[in-house]
């Protein structure tokens, strides 16, 4: 899924704040899907800077191929592609570490192989188990 972010001029703080706020839902099956066995993961992946806006067309243009990729982490919940005025991020949540770690594996092994020649910067990452979830 491609979404636009709303804030102009965002900044990497502001683009988490609205992904999380786009992703509610999603993080509210996670933790009703979450026992005591297992952390409901979150990972943000920002990309801003020079060749962010191009990797973002790449990312629209093949993303049936994306979502395919993404489709196949284990423990996947959700996978949501925000764009933004200056590049973007992605938010992926997974039933626990091990399916976040897989997503960016997998996502940095899409890009090295379809959007190699662009040369954007390796994203901003942040990542940690869903403490609160306010309904």
């Amino acid at each position: 899924m491609v979404a636009k972010a709303r804030c102009k001029g965002a900044t990497a703080d502001r683009d988490i704040a609205v992904a999380t706020r786009f992703i509610r839902g999603h993080i509210r099956q996670a933790w009703a899907a979450r026992t005591e066995d297992t952390l409901t993961y979150t990972v943000v992946r920002s990309y801003f800077g020079k060749g962010a806006k191009e990797l973002f067309d790449v990312l629209e243009k093949n993303k049936v191929d994306l979502e395919n990729t993404l489709r196949s982490v284990k423990g996947l919940v959700s996978y949501t592609l925000v764009r933004s005025e200056d590049g973007g991020f992605s938010v992926t949540v997974c039933n626990d570490k091990a399916g976040t770690d897989e997503s960016l594996e997998k996502a940095r092994d899409w890009i090295a192989k379809n959007a190699a020649g662009i040369g954007v910067a390796a994203p901003k990452v942040s990542e940690g188990s869903i403490v609160v979830d306010l309904k």
